[in-house]
């Protein structure tokens, strides 16, 4: 990615920082980017000065220690606070109950596996459900771990996962179903 011009390598990076939607280490940015942690830190303060003198960017950088996640600007959060409390005050989306399903089902189980079955980004769904206690998370190495919390439980009138309707023939069936679809991609590639 060295070869890369600055302004493509700056879309990757912001690309990258959106989808996780999580702190990411320095570590693993580099990797992704290709690039030395010297590089990659560079990088990092060429695309923050971007963000912060673009009066029309929301966004900002949140670093800590060896991690960075895009986050929004503080002048925004008013707007932001209106927008999420309207979400949490109004009934579950498809796609949350959708997110929430698969947490049930499938829980303890990281952002990029819920992203994977659903197909899409999930980030701003699990944060709703966090912030309506219906999910609990827990750090795992570079991700987070995603799962029904008691109050979940106490609304749905189970004592634990194993209690949900068919949870068992259910869970094989995803089970199997993601394993087909890890093959199916490992085969297509595997050249020719």
């Amino acid at each position: 990615m060295t070869d890369l011009p600055d302004n493509q390598k700056l879309s990757i990076l912001e690309s990258v920082l959106f989808a996780y939607g999580e702190p990411v280490k320095l570590d693993e940015l580099k990797k992704i980017l290709g690039l030395s942690l010297d590089q990659t830190r560079e990088l990092l303060n060429i695309y923050e000065n971007r963000i912060l003198d673009d009066p029309e960017s929301g966004l900002f950088l949140i670093r800590a220690d060896d991690e960075v996640q895009l986050g929004t600007k503080p002048q925004n959060h008013a707007h932001l606070e209106k927008f999420l409390k309207q979400d949490i005050e109004e009934e579950l989306t498809p796609a949350s109950i959708e997110v929430l399903t698969i947490i049930l089902y499938r829980g303890p189980i990281s952002r990029p596996e819920v992203d994977f079955i659903r197909g899409v980004n999930s980030s701003y769904i699990l944060r709703v459900l966090l912030m309506r206690g219906l999910v609990q998370r827990e750090k795992h190495g570079l991700s987070f771990l995603y799962r029904p919390s008691f109050d979940l439980f106490k609304l749905l009138g189970l004592s634990n996962q194993k209690a949900l309707p068919e949870f068992e023939v259910l869970n094989q069936r995803l089970s199997d179903l993601v394993r087909q679809t890890e093959a199916q991609e490992t085969e297509n590639e595997i050249p020719q």
